[in-house]
């Protein structure tokens, strides 16, 4: 793949073949502006950027370090990958997942 890009991607593969769990992207509200952070298994260095939509502006944050920063007014619409092109974890779809597993292991009971 750097033969055919020129550009080194081992920190991709190292979070998505590597490593069992997917990494997380963490937000955090400063002010008028919104941070976002990688959280990657092992610490390890994952630099995929992430486009988010603030009103009907769409910005690409680079992620070159993991963090990202977007102005983002607290009293506005914003979404992040709206267009869902990264792999990443929810931490609301695990729930609904185990909220799922536990209703079919009482009804089995």
């Amino acid at each position: 793949m750097a033969a055919a890009t020129g550009a080194d991607y081992r920190w991709f593969f190292d979070v998505y073949i590597r490593e069992a769990d997917l990494p997380e992207l963490l937000t955090e509200r400063d002010g008028d502006d919104l941070l976002l952070r990688w959280k990657v298994p092992s610490d390890k260095p994952f630099p995929m950027p992430v486009e988010v939509q603030v009103g009907s502006e769409t910005e690409r944050l680079p992620m070159r370090d993991g963090t990202g920063r977007v102005h983002a007014p607290a009293d506005g619409v914003v979404t992040i990958d709206p267009h869902s092109k990264v792999l990443r974890r929810f931490e609301y779809i695990e729930r609904a997942q185990a909220f799922k597993k536990a209703r079919q292991d009482s009804d089995d009971k």
